[in-house]
């Protein structure tokens, strides 16, 4: 999971009195008022619904839940956090499924003049009828220049049930750092062939949790309108998906209390038979 911020990283800016370090700290602030703001969406469907993985499938929802396994295919996203062209985020998603398993890999970096993260995630689920389950080894590399390479490695765990119009899911993120364990639940409910609602909330240890609303609507059967709303803190996503073959265009943009939009641009391709 992509941190952005760390107290090496704040100090090596206001030592060199670098304008930046004022959005830092702002960005400081505002993730120890809301821990749950540290994730980052790695993907534009994602960025457009606060990270409700069950109102669109893409390989990037596995980044949320290893239970997770889309169609086989492919997804490369990118874009400038709070619309900042000093902090570009890009990632690479890689689904695959055999019988009833499945693999997801994924790489993710972002960059910056004086601090780069690079984050690497393999995940392994195995499907039923009626449930899933899996885990996922996370490895994250920060290197600020100046400072010596601070790495760590993360586990994470998942369980989705089906019933019916129903899907329910819950993760467990980072259980092998138990400060900073976030537990995740999400509940769908198809409304339609065309639609459907998820009701999501996220918890940090010690933090108070993260209430969200999502639903999706299939206007053509190549157009699909994604939107969103989280509340503590209060955010707003919108997004959309084009689909005129197995190559999808994805776009999502997400609101921040106090700084610009973050719009993320993701493209994705269909490998399943």
């Amino acid at each position: 999971m992509i941190s952005l911020l760390g107290s090496r990283l704040i100090y090596f800016l206001f030592r060199r009195r670098i304008k930046a370090a004022l959005i830092v700290l702002l960005l400081l602030y505002i993730s120890f008022a809301h821990a749950y703001d540290l994730p980052l969406q790695v993907s534009a469907n994602q960025n457009a619904t606060a990270g409700l993985i069950f109102l669109y499938s893409t390989p990037s929802n596995s980044h949320y839940n290893p239970a997770f396994i889309s169609n086989d295919g492919i997804e490369s996203s990118f874009g400038y956090l709070f619309n900042l062209t000093e902090l570009p985020l890009a990632s690479i998603h890689l689904a695959k499924s055999y019988r009833n398993y499945g693999l997801f890999l994924e790489t993710s970096h972002l960059a910056h003049p004086y601090s780069k993260e690079t984050d690497l995630q393999l995940s392994l689920s195995r499907h039923g009828k009626s449930f899933s389950s899996g885990f996922a080894l996370k490895y994250h590399l920060q290197n600020i220049v100046g400072e010596e390479t601070d790495s760590r490695l993360t586990i994470d765990w998942g369980l989705i049930i089906y019933h019916e119009r129903i899907v329910g899911g819950v993760s467990l993120l980072n259980l092998s750092h138990s400060a900073f364990t976030t537990y995740v639940g999400e509940l769908n409910y198809q409304l339609s062939e065309k639609s459907s609602i998820s009701i999501g909330l996220e918890k940090e240890s010690d933090f108070n949790p993260s209430l969200k609303l999502g639903t999706h609507y299939s206007l053509h059967d190549n157009l699909t309108l994604l939107s969103s709303y989280q509340l503590n803190p209060d955010r707003i996503g919108v997004g959309l998906v084009l689909q005129p073959s197995r190559l999808k265009l994805h776009y999502g943009v997400q609101t921040h209390q106090y700084l610009s939009l973050t719009h993320m641009f993701s493209i994705s391709y269909d490998l399943s038979s």
